[in-house]
């Protein structure tokens, strides 16, 4: 038997939402066909993305609480939002949830990640947040994608 430690499960956690974050999921996970009851309720969101667009929002009011913070402080509160979202889309991927209805915060959290400009980075979490809480998609935001501009 080894002398070596055994990582705790949260560095092992990390270790997988680092990985799996940095590019969209694939596979089986993302190819699963909806459930039947979501094929007849037709336009009937999948419950799991309900319920993510209510941590959106959580996750929005959360940033909105901290008032006038630091940058040190928003980084912070920035970093524990992208392993939050990290998480989220996990969980969503494993529940055969499309990429495409909820690649915006798949996108923020990637982009979180690589963030030097926080203030930028706050004010562009929070429209991410809002507009996906609202139900609003992709094709009713035409705007560039924030980490695109130059």
């Amino acid at each position: 038997m080894s002398n070596m430690p055994r990582p705790s499960r949260s560095q092992v956690l990390g270790d997988y939402l680092d990985d799996t974050v940095s590019a969209p999921p694939t596979g089986p996970t993302t190819a699963q066909p909806p459930a039947p009851e979501a094929k007849k309720a037709g336009s009937q969101e999948h419950p799991e993305l309900t319920a993510a667009r209510e941590q959106a929002r959580d996750e929005a009011a959360r940033l909105r609480a901290a008032g006038s913070v630091t940058d040190h402080e928003r980084r912070e509160l920035l970093a524990d939002l992208a392993s939050r979202l990290s998480a989220l889309v996990i969980n969503l991927t494993a529940q055969g949830v499309p990429l495409s209805a909820f690649s915006p915060l798949w996108q923020l959290a990637a982009a979180l990640k690589e963030a030097d400009a926080v203030g930028t980075m706050w004010d562009e979490a929070l429209q991410v947040l809002d507009d996906f809480a609202a139900g609003a998609g992709l094709s009713k935001r035409k705007r560039r994608a924030f980490w695109k501009r130059s």
